[in-house]
């Protein structure tokens, strides 16, 4: 990706937070923001090859928060979509934490 959107184009130019922060947008927008993923029997249905990867894009990030909208069908109401909860992943540290969302 640095090749791609490298730091020092001058039309990245961002003076406020430094000469990552430009291509770090044009980056994010470039491989996308968010994801829809399936769960079957309370696990990731992913396939052999296939993974979930959180990048960051910048030299000197800070901390991120991630929004977790799980969708499903519940036992009680079998056979109709409800949302069951939301949550939001805390990543710092190189650990996620699911928390409820407040």
């Amino acid at each position: 990706m640095s090749r791609l959107v490298p730091e020092d184009l001058p039309y990245f130019r961002h003076t406020l937070e430094g000469p990552d922060d430009m291509p770090a947008h044009v980056v994010a927008s470039l491989l996308g923001t968010q994801l829809t993923l399936a769960v079957r029997d309370g696990r990731l249905a992913l396939g052999t090859w296939q993974g979930i990867w959180l990048g960051e894009h910048r030299n000197q990030a800070g901390p991120r928060r991630l929004l977790a909208t799980l969708n499903g069908v519940s036992l009680a109401n079998a056979g109709t979509s409800t949302r069951l909860s939301a949550a939001v992943l805390l990543y710092s540290n190189g650990i996620l934490r699911l928390e409820p969302l407040q």
